[in-house]
């Protein structure tokens, strides 16, 4: 219930988005990492363009390069991705804050209510994808490229 919840508090969002099948959080991300990319394509051209592979010069480029694949397939995948519908009782202010004070954590989803909303079950597709030892070990190897990119750019 939380992660499907988590889920559908950004899908709740929506209307955050300027018009578009998005929210403010996902807008920003993107717009981060679109400036992120621009800015460090920019500064390989003017700076290690003329450097070979082997001079090191390239490391965050190749990273970079290899972290945009992975995003693209990780959307597709998750944000994208076919779901089954899940029925989730939502809180009626977006999050149950009331829970804090009982100390417990369902922020995103409360125990009863008189009409349950199908939301997209990502929780099941997590599993789905993880089944799959070639995704697990693609996910693995995608977080070490991504840890090596940031000790690589933290150095800068």
């Amino acid at each position: 219930d939380d992660f499907n919840g988590y889920g559908y508090f950004y899908v709740r969002l929506y209307w955050t988005g300027f018009g578009f099948h998005a929210n403010i959080v996902e807008e920003y991300i993107l717009l981060a990492a679109v400036l992120h990319v621009v800015i460090a394509l920019k500064r390989t051209w003017d700076i290690s363009i003329n450097y070979t592979v082997s001079s090191g010069k390239l490391n965050l480029a190749i990273s970079g390069i290899t972290l945009l694949c992975f995003m693209t397939i990780h959307l597709f995948q998750f944000r994208f991705g076919e779901t089954q519908p899940f029925p989730l009782c939502p809180p009626p202010y977006l999050v149950n804050i009331g829970t804090v004070f009982h100390l417990r954590l369902n922020l995103f989803w409360i125990d009863t209510c008189t009409t349950p909303v199908a939301v997209r079950d990502i929780y099941r597709m997590e599993f789905e994808v993880f089944q799959n030892i070639h995704w697990c070990l693609f996910y693995i190897f995608s977080v070490v490229v991504f840890s090596t990119h940031m000790c690589l750019g933290w150095q800068k």
